[in-house]
């Protein structure tokens, strides 16, 4: 298994077609909010499932605002973040994740990559292909790796 994590694109849709080729070899998409209407520049060049929230700047949006996915047995919870207070901490996103019994908390929000387990779920950010607040546009993979699934963070 192998799934591709994304946020905050904020209109940069040339960064998200260049990435298509790194979706059609994911056996899924996740998008993790601001955003919303870059996914349609998508259509027609991916052959995936996108799995969809909302974040704080998709005003007027019909995707919800957190959604758990079970995908091969595995829980993951997937949230924009700014509900959960991450740019303070991620207490409350990661006890919210494991209300919902999922292995990984997924988040966006920040715009700062992140990934790191808290003993009890894995927390990611893919950053942002948008406006990174890091030192490059970057997107997340998880996938299976000796039976185990990793998460990793890609710089652009």
């Amino acid at each position: 298994m192998k799934i591709a994590v994304i946020s905050d694109t904020h209109g940069n849709t040339d960064r998200l077609l260049g990435l298509c080729d790194v979706f059609n070899e994911c056996n899924a998409l996740f998008f993790l909010g601001d955003g919303e209407r870059d996914l349609t520049a998508l259509n027609g060049h991916i052959d995936v499932p996108v799995y969809a929230v909302c974040g704080n700047n998709d005003f007027s949006s019909q995707l919800p605002s957190e959604y758990t996915v079970d995908l091969y047995g595995t829980k993951f919870f997937l949230t924009h973040g700014h509900k959960y207070g991450v740019n303070d901490n991620l207490s409350l996103l990661s006890v919210r994740a494991q209300a919902e019994e999922c292995s990984f908390a997924l988040y966006g929000h920040t715009h700062i990559p992140y990934l790191e387990s808290d003993g009890k779920v894995i927390l990611m950010n893919p950053g942002s292909l948008g406006y990174p607040f890091a030192k490059a546009p970057s997107y997340g993979i998880i996938e299976n790796e000796g039976g185990r699934l990793n998460g990793k963070i890609i710089y652009i």
